[in-house]
């Protein structure tokens, strides 16, 4: 939340005076200032996010491995299905 803060403040001030396009490229530094701190921000923001989905995924991604995966290749040629299906779909007959 901090980041879109920084970089809605920086925007703010970069517009809040804008009158028109030449304005617009007199004040590029204050614009290249703004977009540098918001993209400082949603690069940490990925990170943090990418950190707290491999977390919560790791449960599942090693349940994955040590049990569905073997199973898949031990079963898959005696239940008549492709090796190449993915274990993650399996779905019952009807």
């Amino acid at each position: 939340m901090t980041f879109l803060s920084a970089a809605g403040g920086g925007g703010w001030r970069t517009w809040e005076n804008q009158e028109s396009a030449r304005d617009l490229i007199e004040h590029r530094e204050t614009i290249l200032q703004a977009l540098q701190t918001g993209g400082i921000g949603a690069a940490s923001a990925a990170a943090a996010g990418g950190l707290a989905y491999g977390l919560l995924t790791r449960e599942r991604r090693e349940l994955m491995r040590e049990w569905v995966v073997p199973l898949h290749d031990a079963l898959h040629r005696p239940l008549g299905m492709a090796e190449q299906t993915d274990p993650r779909r399996y779905s019952p007959s009807t």
